[in-house]
Parts: C-alpha cells; sequence; structure tokens
C-alpha cells in the first residue's frame, strides 16, 4: 500500500513522470495497430512473419526501457538534493545509459517473444464479432481484451514478472554506473534476495492494474454482454485513458523497482556500517523503507564509485584489519566504553578493541 500511496502523492507533485511512459505507449499503440491490421503478412513466410514480429517486441522493449531510464534518473537527481531535469535526465538515458538499455531490451523481448507465442499456442482462440479496423476495436485490442482462462493468466503474470525484473536492473546501470554483465547479476540478486517484498510489489502492482482497467473493462461487458452502443468518440476517449492507465501502470512498477534497489542500498549502507563498527549487524526488515521524492535525500549519503575514481590509500584485506583500523582511531576513553558495552558488538570486535587498549597503554607507560 506504501508504494501505491506514494506513486500516487509523487504523480499528483510530478504529472511530467508520465510522460516518457505515454509517450512509449504511443510508440507501442500505432506499432499494434500497424502491424494488426496494415502489415502485410502474407507477403511473408512463417520465418518472416517471426522476425517482423520479434522486431516490434524488441522496439516495444526499447522504447519502455528508455522512458523507465528517464524515470530512474529523475528519481536519483532528486534522491541526491538536485533539482530535476528531464533535459539532463533524457541525455543521461540516451547518452550514458543507452548501450545497457539495448542489450537489456534484446534479452528482455527474445523471453517477452517467447512468453507471447506460448501464450498463443496454449490459449483457446476467441473470437468475438468482427474483426475491422474501428475505433472499437482498437480499444479492445490495446487492452487486450480476452476471455479469462488460467492459461492466459499465468503467461501474463510470468510477463509482467519479467517486466518488473528488468524495471529493478535498470538502477544498477543508472545509480550504480556497473557495467551490463554486473547489472544484470545485481538486479537478479535482489530479487532473489528479497524474493517477498518483489511478489508483495508484484500483488500491488496487480491491484493496480485491476482498478486502472476496471472503467475500459465495464464498458467491454455493457458493449458485448449487454448490447449498450457508443459512439466513436466514446471509444477514442477510452483508447486515450487506456494509455495513461498503461502508463500509470508501468510507472508503479518502476517506483516500486527503483525503491526496492534503493532499500537494498539502505541496507548495504548500514550492514558495513555496522561490521566496520564491530556492532551487531541489522536484519533488512530493521531497516526503514525509503520514500521515494521526499525530503529525504537517500542517495546522498551513499557513495556511488564511478568506474574512473581511482582510491590510492591503503585497504585492509581482511575483516581484522578493518576493524583494527577502525577502532585503532578512537580514543581510550572511547574503547573503554566500547569494552563496558560488549553486548552490543561482536566477540571479534572486542578481542580487537582490548588489543588496542593494551597496545595504547604499553604505549603509554614508556612515554
Amino acid at each position: 500500500m506504501k508504494t501505491i500511496k506514494s506513486a500516487i502523492q509523487i504523480f499528483r507533485n510530478h504529472p511530467i513522470f508520465l510522460f516518457p511512459l505515454f509517450t512509449s505507449w504511443v510508440f507501442i499503440a500505432i506499432g499494434t495497430v500497424y502491424f494488426k491490421w496494415f502489415f502485410p503478412w502474407e507477403d511473408y513466410n512463417t520465418t518472416g512473419q517471426f522476425i517482423y514480429a520479434y522486431l516490434f517486441y524488441f522496439l516495444a522493449s526499447l522504447t519502455v526501457l528508455l522512458s523507465c531510464s528517464v524515470l530512474v534518473e529523475l528519481i536519483e537527481q532528486d534522491e541526491s538534493g538536485k533539482k530535476m531535469d528531464m533535459t539532463k535526465a533524457i541525455k543521461e538515458s540516451l547518452l550514458t545509459n543507452i548501450g545497457h538499455i539495448i542489450i537489456l531490451s534484446f534479452i528482455w523481448s527474445i523471453v517477452w517473444f517467447t512468453l507471447v507465442v506460448l501464450k498463443v499456442m496454449f490459449s483457446k482462440k476467441d473470437k468475438n464479432g468482427d474483426d475491422e479496423l474501428s475505433a472499437e476495436n482498437i480499444a479492445r485490442t490495446l487492452a487486450g481484451n480476452e476471455s479469462f482462462s488460467w492459461t492466459n493468466f499465468t503467461f501474463d503474470a510470468l510477463i509482467q514478472a519479467l517486466r518488473m525484473l528488468m524495471f529493478i536492473i535498470v538502477p544498477a546501470f543508472a545509480w550504480e554506473n556497473k557495467n551490463f554483465s554486473n547489472s544484470l547479476k545485481r538486479g537478479i540478486a535482489i530479487v532473489g534476495l528479497r524474493t517477498s517484498k518483489f511478489i508483495e510489489g508484484f500483488i500491488v502492482s496487480l491491484g493496480v492494474q485491476f482498478f486502472v482497467y476496471l472503467p475500459p473493462a465495464i464498458m467491454f461487458y455493457l458493449n458485448a454482454k449487454l448490447n449498450v452502443e457508443f459512439s466513436e468518440l466514446a471509444w477514442y476517449i477510452c483508447i486515450i485513458y487506456l494509455g495513461f492507465a498503461w502508463s500509470f501502470t508501468i510507472y508503479v512498477e518502476q517506483l516500486f523497482g527503483a525503491e526496492l534497489f534503493l532499500w537494498q542500498m539502505k541496507y548495504e549502507k548500514a550492514y558495513k556500517k555496522a561490521e566496520k563498527n564491530g556492532l551487531r549487524t541489522p536484519k533488512f526488515s530493521e531497516i526503514e523503507r525509503p520514500q521515494l521524492l521526499d525530503e529525504v535525500y537517500e542517495l546522498k549519503d551513499i557513495e556511488i564509485i564511478s568506474k574512473d575514481k581511482i582510491i590510492n590509500q591503503y585497504i585492509p584485506k581482511s575483516r581484522e584489519d578493518k576493524l583494527y583500523l577502525n577502532f585503532s582511531e578512537k580514543s581510550i576513553d572511547e574503547l573503554n566504553y566500547i569494552v563496558s558495552n560488549k553486548n552490543k558488538y561482536q566477540k571479534e570486535a572486542i578481542e580487537i578493541v582490548n588489543k588496542i587498549l593494551k597496545e595504547k597503554n604499553v604505549a603509554q607507560h614508556r612515554a
């Protein structure tokens, strides 16, 4: 529920966030209409038809990921304490992230296209009335209006889960400047570590889809089952509404992906800090869930080292070396406080603190 509330609040404050997503929907909608009613499928053999169909899914994946990259870049700007700049976000996506986006689109579109083909193969043919070009049929096509079956639901759920995984990978290269291979591993690892949270976000997304697509679903039902006639204008309004409904759904999914990724970053920061100071390492559930685009700049305090940054300093190799280096900078009073509150610290840390105290006391006696 927090994700939905956050998404609605962000949308109220920044409605421009839907612009790149709605733009990608326009491209997908035009492509869908063209390939269904105008593309000369009969001029190509099966191989050619598959190639052109896959090409459409690749371009659809590319436009969606590009628009999501813009959204994630805007979030990074705000969470870093900077003023949001749409032009800069688009520039970063087109110049810096585009290589990762193309490769990820290629992988995503292959799996997506495969799932769609399997769905068509295993689903029953559903013919409802005529299929000629009209505003009504365009609306039904763009809405994916089809009879319910568990087969369709299963494949649609898999397609959605795959899409949400893609949206968790985007921040890895947009925020952490990782190469593609590490970005892919990072996204998959986060889903593996936070499976319950991912499922929670998946269910929330299903709920969002149900509510935003409910008005056109009622319209389709009234028309098909009760023979209620709607004007061409009503169907065109329905088409525009479907564009915003789709955009808002993708928007919620990408916000969830960015939020989960940021949550993991916060946890890793807290874990490293606790480990460095010899404190009990926290559980993920103990870390406060981040609130995107609020007054707290979550990314400002998390250091992200770029590939060209070189650190010329001593880097301790073992955990013991790290603890020793950290505690050796503390005063004797601070070290004695740690010893007197040893239940808050790890056993290993207390042993190192006692060792440093002994060394400092010896040094004092010699002085």
